[in-house]
């Protein structure tokens, strides 16, 4: 779901320097993406082998709708709850488990149900968003759709609504939720500076992950973006703990 994720990627990127530029914001979100590419095309290889799976097996086929049904009858709760576990409750689970944190105390877990509940209600957002996709579209799983319906999701959804609303929570959170900094939260400095260049990760990761996702049915499209944002999630805490490679010597 994103979608700041890379998404699902918590939105804490570098200060704009003294001059901006549109090249640059662009390059920087590429370089991120480049940075990540082995990890985001194992993601995307997991979502467009569900896709295969579901069309080829009877048996897949029959255990993922089933979990559908299972979605649908939970309703927007099930949607809130997956989007917590995967942005919130996922990536803790897994730095306790790789000891990135040796303790869970009261900062830890403000941490996660603060991104928890960001990331769930993006996952409301998603829901609903992917219900409206199936009302302006159908259901549909031509080419023909599933194009219409990333452009959409790539092009609008996720530029104006679900990147710029996490990050600018996030930013919200870092300015101590004063009501004077609302204004910035809708500003063109906020797009300029921390938007664009997660957007271009997004569109990296999840343009071949939302063509798996739109060509599956409607009941099964949530799930498959909530898995793949819970892989991303625990991939981002996997990447952080990477060792860096030796600086080589200076010569001399």
């Amino acid at each position: 779901m994103p979608r700041a994720a890379g998404d699902r990627i918590t939105p804490m990127v570098q200060e704009p320097g003294p001059t901006w530029t549109l090249r640059g914001a662009l390059a920087s979100g590429w370089a991120a993406a480049r940075e990540s590419g082995r990890a985001i095309g194992l993601i995307q290889a997991i979502a467009i082998g569900l896709a295969v799976a579901f069309y080829a097996s009877s048996q897949v086929q029959a255990w993922t709708l089933a979990i559908g049904e299972a979605k649908a009858r939970g309703g927007p709760l099930a949607a809130f709850v997956a989007g917590f576990v995967a942005g919130g409750v996922l990536p803790e689970i897994a730095r306790l488990v790789s000891r990135e944190r040796t303790r869970f105390g009261s900062e830890a877990l403000r941490e996660t149900v603060f991104v928890g509940v960001v990331y769930g209600v993006v996952g409301l957002q998603v829901d609903a968003f992917y219900w409206l996709q199936s009302v302006w579209f159908g259901h549909g799983t031509d080419v023909a759709t599933i194009a219409k319906k990333v452009a959409v999701d790539m092009l609008l959804a996720a530029p104006l609504v679900f990147v710029p609303f996490t990050v600018g929570m996030f930013l919200w959170r870092e300015r101590r939720w004063r009501l004077s900094a609302v204004r910035e939260l809708f500003s063109w400095s906020l797009y300029r500076d921390r938007v664009l260049s997660i957007q271009v990760m997004n569109w990296v990761v999840w343009i071949p992950v939302l063509c798996a996702v739109y060509a599956l049915p409607l009941s099964l499209q949530f799930p498959l973006a909530a898995l793949v944002e819970a892989c991303w999630s625990l991939l981002l805490v996997v990447m952080a703990r990477a060792p860096e490679p030796n600086p080589t010597p200076a010569a001399g």
